[in-house]
């Protein structure tokens, strides 16, 4: 599935990352790459039934690129000025909450394979959606040659 949108009610196999989400910086656009790859993962390991230890293997994984993701996206986005990057923080901290929490019930066995599918995609739409807002601001400045 191409992730075009923020409908929550899509079927989730796979994800993948449509052309017109790219905030056009090759690191950042790799990061996502590699986070819908580990999402992908996660949940094909979940659906094939996959051991606790295996699963906290790949939601590790999942939360260590989280976090240098949203290192790296905020260190660009205080170098370039970018005014909205408090709220931006705000919003990796919420995502970055949620996707903990859902490790934890993932591994706890608290929450079913549609409410993980679910968690999933709040969590990559809902920061693919916050980026567009500093990607045009990121161009004009590099048009500007600021």
């Amino acid at each position: 599935m191409t992730i075009v949108d923020g409908d929550l009610s899509l079927p989730i196999d796979p994800l993948a990352l449509s052309p017109g989400l790219s905030v056009h910086i090759a690191a950042l656009d790799a990061d996502h790459e590699r986070l819908i790859d580990i999402l992908n993962h996660l949940h094909d390991a979940t659906k094939a039934g996959e051991s606790s230890p295996r699963l906290k293997t790949i939601a590790d994984q999942l939360l260590d690129h989280l976090d240098g993701h949203f290192q790296r996206e905020e260190r660009l986005l205080e170098d370039w000025g970018f005014p909205g990057l408090e709220e931006h923080r705000d919003q990796h901290a919420d995502v970055h909450d949620r996707m903990r929490h859902f490790v934890e019930d993932l591994l706890s066995g608290a929450k079913d394979l549609a409410d993980i599918g679910q968690l999933m995609k709040f969590c990559l739409v809902a920061h693919l959606a916050d980026d567009m807002k500093y990607k045009d601001y990121l161009a004009e400045r590099r048009a500007h040659g600021h």
